[in-house]
Parts: structure tokens; C-alpha cells; sequence
């Protein structure tokens, strides 16, 4: 059952594959792996430009459609970071260069729950970043998984260690934090659609590489899809240059993938891929 996407460099590049791939599928498909080889390189602009012309704040009946980039916020605010421009490194230990790039995450952290009140509004539920950085469970309020994370990943760079696999964010869950995992979904909730739909982010080191995975629940391949890889990048970079790894893959897992036909008329679908076929994703 597995619909497994040739890997492709770009999130356009991707998306575009991956929409292709479920819609020829019949608007639906389980285990939907994409993966993205270049996340933190140059997007295809193009192809996200189809994106930013469909996805644009409004309604589609009761459906809110977001943008692109609010989407993405949602897992990683790129607008509340300032980053010093420079990667983390063990000798860099005890330096001026350090403490700015603490100083640089720990903003970031704060900006984003003074802001909390405000983007509740829009997200009643919360958001993904919201649970990674500051979630009830049994560690306590508050507590920070990916300072933790990042604090786990440096640690492990300091002894060179070229291969780990104690690192993940889970964003579903029991509650109980191990050495991995970063979370934003309860054992008790029992809701079998919407928020959270990003249940798990994995972090794998393999030669001083920073892979990810995410997995979904269910996987809105147009109006989310795009934001979500989106924004996966942007946490993934971010977490590269606070440890002082390079970039790796991006690989996205669906176990439920669709077209969301029900929303965009599958006249509208054929319209969106026509729109990346002309943009240069033949």
C-alpha cells in the first residue's frame, strides 16, 4: 500500500510530485513517503508560486485556508528568530559566540510565548511549535523539548559521535519524555481528525548530518502540505545551526494522505497540477 515518491531537492519540487503522485492514486493513499534531499537549499519559486496563489487567507465553505507561510509558522516562527549567522561548534564552548547563539534561541522562545495569547486566537488548539517548546506533561509546564533536544544533540557533537539517534521530537505520545522525543499529542485524545495531524519529528545524526522525519496522521496535501514542509525545514535548520550539524534529507511520512477533493472539487485539483505542470513540474 506504501506510495513511495522519488525524492526530489526542492519543498516545491516535492509537493508537486506528491499531489501528482496521490491524485493518480484516486485523491487518496496510505503511507505516503516524500522526501526532500536539499531542504535548506533555494525553493523552486516557481512552483511556489502556484502555491501562493491558491492558498490564500480566506474560506472555502467553513474550510479557513491559511498561506503558505502561516502554515509554516505554526511549526517554526522564522520571524522570531535572529540568527547570529554562524553555526554552533565544541570550540566554541565558553565563547561571546556562544552566549549569542543561546541568546538567539532563547529570543526566539520567548518572543514566541509573550505572543502565545495573540496566536491563540487563530489557533485555539495551540500550535506545533507551542507544544515543542512549551507543553503540559510530566516533566512540567513549560517544559522545552527542543532546548533540550539541542542541548542533547551539542553534547553529543562535542564527543564526535557521527551517528545518533537519541534525538526526536515528539509530537505525539503518552506524555513521558525519555531521552527522545518531541511531543504534542496526548494519549488521551481520542479525536480521529484535525489538529494535532503531526503526531512525531524524528532527529537522526548519521556523519555529522542532521536528517528529519515527520509523521502525520493525516496529511492535507493541498491547503497544509506545502506549509508543513515549509516549516519542518525551518525547525530542522534551525536546530542544525544551534548544534553545529549540516542539513540532511526531509522526509515526510502520511499514513493518510488526500487531495481534499471534498474542499477543492477535483476539477480544482486537475486546475492546480495543469498550473505546476506549466510551472515547470512535468
Amino acid at each position: 500500500m506504501v506510495l513511495f515518491i522519488e525524492p526530489q531537492p526542492t519543498i516545491g519540487e516535492a509537493w508537486a510530485r506528491t499531489l501528482e503522485g496521490v491524485t493518480a492514486a484516486g485523491g487518496s493513499a496510505v503511507h505516503v513517503v516524500t522526501t526532500i534531499t536539499d531542504p535548506a537549499g533555494r525553493d523552486d519559486s516557481k512552483l511556489r508560486g502556484v502555491a501562493d496563489r491558491y492558498l490564500v487567507e480566506r474560506y472555502i465553505g467553513n474550510h479557513h485556508v491559511q498561506t503558505v507561510q502561516t502554515v509554516a509558522n505554526t511549526i517554526f516562527p522564522k520571524s522570531f528568530y535572529r540568527s547570529p549567522g554562524y553555526s554552533w561548534a565544541p570550540e566554541l564552548k565558553g565563547t561571546e559566540e556562544e552566549t549569542a547563539l543561546n541568546a538567539a534561541a532563547d529570543e526566539l522562545y520567548a518572543r514566541y510565548n509573550r505572543n502565545l495569547p495573540h496566536l491563540r486566537q487563530f489557533n485555539k488548539t495551540g500550535t506545533y511549535f507551542q507544544r515543542m517548546i512549551a507543553w503540559d506533561n510530566k516533566k512540567g509546564q513549560g517544559y522545552n523539548q527542543v532546548a533540550a533536544r539541542i542541548k542533547k544533540l551539542r553534547s553529543d557533537r562535542s564527543q564526535n559521535w557521527s551517528t545518533s539517534n537519541a534525538a526526536d521530537l515528539a509530537v505525539a505520545g503518552d506524555g513521558e519524555l525519555e531521552a527522545a522525543g518531541l511531543q504534542t499529542f496526548a494519549s488521551t485524545d481520542e479525536r480521529t481528525r484535525g489538529f494535532p495531524c503531526l503526531v512525531h519529528v524524528d532527529l537522526t545524526v548519521r556523519d555529522k548530518t542532521l536528517h528529519v522525519s515527520a509523521l502525520y496522521r493525516h496529511q492535507y496535501l493541498i491547503t497544509k502540505a506545502y506549509g508543513n514542509a515549509l516549516g519542518l525545514a525551518r525547525l530542522q535548520a534551525f536546530i542544525a545551526e544551534q548544534t553545529g550539524y549540516a542539513v540532511g534529507e526531509l522526509t515526510i511520512l502520511g499514513t493518510y494522505s488526500d487531495t481534499e477533493s471534498r474542499i477543492w472539487t477535483k476539477a480544482g485539483v486537475r486546475e492546480i497540477l495543469a498550473d505546476l505542470r506549466d510551472a515547470g513540474a512535468a
